[in-house]
């Protein structure tokens, strides 16, 4: 009997176009607590966007061209056995994004991050940027585009997190990620800011919720149902606080949603075409800026794998 893989740890491709139509990777992180397949599926239902309208609704001459892949990591909260911090989550990671280096060249990568997804996100990007390794610079240069969903950039309200936390060694990744002056973020805010180049030189945007979340409480058999008070989990200025000059309604968008929802869609749901437009864009402009693909080689020196010339990564 074959075995089914319910967790979608690490990378798992939802859709690969042809060789010759193939021009660029997405790839999509869910958030604290959440699964990789499960987080970005309607409420009740089997569709899921990532998997069933994205990939034919990025096309040329109708043909689809993007590879679309979601990564899963172990973000439960309650009776937790892990005490990963948000480094060990972009480690990972980042070893997970070296599989897309296995041929000779490489796509544009666009990637989506939804809340605790968007820290991590940012965090491999800021040690892929620090690195001398010939990989990281490859990985780095190919990335156009991030796309943030609810992504805590100053944290979040962290208040019924606590509690089903208790005293787990996850305690101080969910303390971490608190809108109350964490250390970490405000350092990960300051060093995001050049990872990808200057202005021009790639594109962030920023979905926010603008709903109010059922937040945990515990019940009388000891579980926890999302039955608590509604809250804002992230706030706009929390979740639109990226990088500096990408603060105006080009790069930002309110969704009438809660904190799950934002990244939940229905077939043919209007906030979905919103969202599929803004990848869409980003996209387009990731092949003028980037090419369809990247050879590994320096393009000015003409030597195979040279880290060692920053040329190599422009």
């Amino acid at each position: 009997m074959p075995i089914v893989d319910k967790d979608f740890h690490g990378l798992t491709t939802l859709y690969t176009p042809s060789s010759e139509d193939h021009k660029i990777d997405i790839i999509a992180l869910s958030g604290l607590g959440g699964h990789a397949f499960g987080s970005f599926k309607e409420k009740g239902g089997s569709y899921m966007w990532l998997r069933d309208s994205l990939p034919y609704d990025l096309t040329s001459e109708t043909k689809p061209i993007a590879r679309v892949m979601i990564y899963g990591y172990d973000s439960t909260v309650s009776e937790s056995k892990s005490m990963q911090n948000l480094e060990d989550f972009a480690t990972k990671f980042n070893g997970s994004l070296q599989t897309l280096l296995n041929t000779a060249t490489i796509r544009p990568i666009i990637l989506i991050g939804h809340s605790l997804g968007g820290l991590i996100i940012k965090q491999a990007l800021i040690s892929l940027s620090g690195s001398e390794n010939k990989e990281s610079w490859t990985l780095i240069r190919a990335v156009y585009g991030v796309v943030f969903f609810g992504t805590p950039h100053h944290g979040m309200d962290i208040s019924s997190l606590i509690p089903m936390a208790g005293n787990g060694p996850n305690r101080s990744l969910i303390e971490s990620l608190s809108h109350n002056n964490s250390q970490i973020l405000t350092m990960q805010h300051r060093e995001f800011h050049k990872v990808l180049g200057d202005e021009g030189e790639s594109e962030v945007f920023c979905f926010y919720e603008t709903l109010k979340s059922p937040t945990a409480q515990q019940d009388q058999f000891g579980g926890w149902t999302m039955t608590g008070p509604d809250a804002f989990l992230v706030t706009k200025s929390s979740a639109t606080h990226c990088r500096p000059w990408e603060v105006g309604a080009e790069n930002i968008c309110a969704l009438t949603r809660t904190h799950s929802e934002l990244v939940k869609f229905k077939p043919n749901d209007s906030d979905y075409d919103i969202v599929k437009d803004k990848i869409e864009g980003i996209c387009k402009r990731a092949f003028v800026a980037r090419g369809v693909t990247f050879d590994l080689y320096c393009k000015k020196c003409q030597y195979q794998y040279l880290p060692s010339c920053r040329e190599y990564f422009y």
